[in-house]
């Protein structure tokens, strides 16, 4: 008998019995939101990221992916927040439509029920970008390629409504480079 059933049942009983008013109130337990896999909402939140229609939308993107306070590491440099901002800016600059996300490799680990918080890890390169290659000062397609290892935590100071995801990237490791479409066949 399902919870739901099972309050119906009691009330009708009671009310049959005349006893209503001598129990306090039936209580519904709730049940917290199920979260998607760290896995997929790596794939929603980078999407809303880089393949953003506006710079405005990755901005958003960006501030609902990352903790305010991220400890991070590009290419072997420590990052700030803003720099963080800045590098995404820069992805899109050399943006000659629409940016396109392909995931090659992911590997999760939660740690705690519910995919609340763990490990990430993940290989995905990104289409549509167009520089000058240096080989013949020529603008060509490129692909960015992109190996990232991160802790995704639950920030329950975000919101007080537990059927809202407040999951954010809070440590991230990444190493980045461009390289002309032309090169790799994927």
């Amino acid at each position: 008998m399902s919870i739901e059933t099972e309050r119906h049942f009691s009330i009708a009983s009671a009310l049959s019995n005349g006893s209503a008013t001598k129990h306090a109130p039936i209580q519904v337990a709730k049940e917290a939101p199920s979260l998607t896999s760290l896995t997929e909402w790596s794939r929603v939140h980078i999407k809303s990221v880089f393949a953003a229609p506006t710079h405005e939308d990755a901005m958003r993107g960006v501030q609902e992916t990352f903790a305010a306070k991220v400890y991070d590491s590009i290419n072997g440099v420590e990052r700030t927040n803003e720099q963080l901002q800045m590098m995404v800016a820069g992805v899109r600059k050399y943006a000659a439509g629409p940016l396109e996300v392909q995931w090659l490799n992911t590997v999760e680990m939660p740690t705690e029920n519910g995919y609340k918080s763990g490990g990430f890890g993940a290989y995905y390169i990104i289409r549509g970008l167009e520089k000058v290659d240096p080989r013949d000062n020529k603008l060509k397609p490129y692909i960015r390629h992109k190996s990232v290892t991160v802790r995704i935590e639950s920030q329950p100071h975000l919101s007080d409504d537990p059927n809202v995801d407040t999951r954010r990237i809070v440590t991230l490791g990444l190493v980045a480079t461009d390289l002309p479409a032309e090169d790799f066949q994927y």
